[in-house]
């Protein structure tokens, strides 16, 4: 008999196939990165544009969690409605984040970068519901 540590099978698929995708968004990203020329920041840090940038930024992230504490007082809390939550509020981030790299830094290829990062993250968001990976929408 196979020992699976307690989990179904098809669980396994699910993880290989998640983290097949993050590799994939991985490279993509690296080659982007070398084709457009965009230097490669810190994880987890802040890179603002401008000070409008950093003030409408935290206005985002102020509206995101107050928007999440609402959602999460729901009673049942269904799945979707966070990640939907969080998806749109990453639009609207890196939108206006891709906005203001194209306004006030027209020399560079950020925006593009950000733009192209935008689709990415949609494709992955949508295949992650299209084949119901983890059974999140079951």
């Amino acid at each position: 008999m196979e020992n699976n540590y307690g989990l179904d099978a098809f669980i396994w698929i699910n993880i290989g196939i998640f983290l097949g995708l993050s590799v994939f968004i991985f490279v993509l990203n690296t080659i982007l990165r070398k084709l457009l020329n965009v230097e490669k920041k810190k994880w987890f840090s802040f890179h603002f544009v401008n000070d409008l940038h950093k003030k409408v930024d935290w206005t985002f992230r102020i509206l995101f969690v107050a928007a999440s504490f609402i959602l999460l007082m729901r009673q049942p809390v269904n799945i979707v409605y966070p990640l939907l939550l969080t998806l749109v509020f990453l639009l609207l981030q890196e939108g206006f984040r891709a906005y203001l790299e194209w306004k006030f830094k027209p020399d560079t290829n950020d925006y593009i970068f950000t733009l192209s990062q935008i689709g990415i993250v949609l494709i992955y968001f949508l295949l992650i519901v299209q084949l119901d990976l983890f059974s999140l929408f079951s």
